[in-house]
Parts: C-alpha cells; sequence; structure tokens
C-alpha cells in the first residue's frame, strides 16, 4: 500500500498545494479520472476548514497534515490539525457548506479527535483497482 505524507503552513495557499498534491498522487496510482474532481474538491474543503478554523486563536498559523494512503481499489486522506479542535463557531467567516460537501462527495467520512489537541478528518473516496502509474 502506498503511503504519502505532506505537512504544509495552515494559510490559504495551503489548500492549493494540498490539492494538487493528493491529485498527482491519484493519477499516477491510477485513480478513475472521474473520481479526481470530487478528491479535488474535498481536499481543498478540508485543508481550508483548517485554515479558518482549526488555529484562530494563535497569533501564527499552525501546520496542517495531509496524508494519502492508496489501498487497492480506495484513496484515503486525512487532513489534520493540531489546533483547537472541532467546534461551533458563531463568528464563522465560512459559509458552513464544507462539511456537508465532504459527506456528499466522499465514500466516507470520518472526523475524530487528535491527541494532545486537533482534529483529524479522513475521507475514503473509492478511485479503482490502479495501483501504478496511469498508462
Amino acid at each position: 500500500m502506498l503511503t504519502e505524507r505532506w505537512a504544509f503552513r495552515a494559510i490559504p495557499q495551503a489548500a492549493t498545494e494540498a490539492r494538487r498534491a493528493t491529485r498527482q498522487l491519484a493519477e499516477r496510482t491510477g485513480a478513475d479520472p472521474s473520481a479526481l474532481s470530487p478528491i479535488a474538491l474535498c481536499v481543498t474543503e478540508a485543508v481550508n476548514n483548517v485554515v479558518m478554523h482549526a488555529y484562530r486563536h494563535e497569533r501564527e498559523p499552525g501546520h496542517v497534515e495531509v496524508e494519502a494512503r492508496r489501498p487497492m481499489g480506495r484513496l484515503y486522506v486525512s487532513v489534520r490539525d493540531r489546533g483547537c479542535g472541532l467546534a461551533a463557531r458563531g463568528d464563522s467567516p465560512g459559509a458552513g457548506l464544507g462539511l456537508g460537501l465532504i459527506a456528499g462527495l466522499a465514500s466516507c467520512v470520518a472526523i475524530r479527535p487528535v491527541a494532545p489537541r486537533g482534529t483529524e478528518l479522513v475521507m475514503r473516496f473509492d478511485v479503482g483497482e490502479g495501483t501504478g502509474p496511469a498508462s
């Protein structure tokens, strides 16, 4: 099983970088082309959530960690932060649609706390049987 990990500073450009890295891995391992746009959109939304919410009480942005695992037929993408955790936010600068969008596009979604602090969002995508470079 192929696994790749990336860490980005939790700033707006992180969503673009994480989307590109994850999409390239999916393409390189032969994911069905129809899965690429949903994967890219979900990764973008998940990383944007970290950028907007996870480190809101900090002076400096923290980091967002992205991990992609590619067992047969699936792609698992984890987006992790070490911020304040998942909580309702009355002053949210976002539209509040990101998690719903992710839940609608991914095959499966799990949200769990990270010790000692933070949140991990794990998304599963059913992407076909490819495991090597697309031909």
